[in-house]
């Protein structure tokens, strides 16, 4: 979330809106139910925030502003296309370990308004977040250097993937007896998973003759 532009009182409330839209979805929570979790009264709240809308703006923005530019900046270098694919995930992984609650609260708003929040995403210009990863993709393919692969699929394997633990961390944290440095351990081995999925996806089971994709997906990274 961008400290320099709300204050430590908006923060506040931006948090408690972003645990009651998690909760009860954006629909079914009320200016009333995000000014008493915040501990704030009405007119506090809708002098920052004028509606819902904008507080659900504002909630969406904590989520996105600071990880836009950093993919932007990654897509746009010149390394190797798998080395930009880890190096996002590492993006992703970094934000979702600092805000644990972010992939539920995207997966909640996708079950109950998918609507709402692509209408939001779209007026904010966050679609543009997909939009970049998704034009690299198809100059890749159209280059020759990665596999023409429909869109759908990639999203579902790169998405899926890199939010699934953390949907299910409570589940893994304890079905395995995990602690939070566990976690993140297992997350790294996880990562070089997607990775080796999504080179057998893009590039194919085997990159060179000589090399497996497995091989071939831990020299680019490193």
């Amino acid at each position: 979330m961008n400290e320099n532009k709300y204050g430590r009182q908006e923060l506040q409330m931006i948090e408690a809106a972003r645990r009651l839209f998690i909760e009860k979805g954006f629909r079914d929570t009320t200016m009333c139910d995000i000014a008493q979790e915040a501990g704030v009264n009405r007119s506090t709240l809708h002098y920052y925030f004028a509606n819902k809308d904008v507080m659900f703006r504002a909630v969406f923005a904590s989520i996105v502003e600071t990880l836009r530019p950093r993919l932007e900046e990654i897509i746009a270098s010149d390394r190797p296309f798998m080395t930009r694919l880890s190096l996002i995930i590492d993006e992703y992984f970094d934000r979702f370990l600092e805000n644990p609650s972010i992939p539920g609260f995207i997966i909640s708003e996708i079950q109950r308004d998918v609507d709402h929040l692509l209408a939001t995403a779209r007026e904010m210009h966050y679609d543009r977040l997909f939009s970049v990863i998704r034009d690299a993709l198809r100059a890749e393919m159209d280059a020759g250097r990665l596999r023409r692969v429909p869109m759908y699929t990639v999203f579902t394997v790169f998405y899926g993937s890199i939010a699934f633990p953390f949907i299910t961390r409570n589940l893994f944290t304890a079905w395995f007896n995990m602690s939070d440095e566990d976690f993140r351990c297992m997350l790294m081995e996880w990562k070089s998973n997607i990775l080796l999925q999504l080179s057998n996806l893009l590039l194919g089971p085997a990159a060179a003759d000589e090399k497996p994709a497995r091989e071939k997906v831990r020299e680019e990274v490193e």
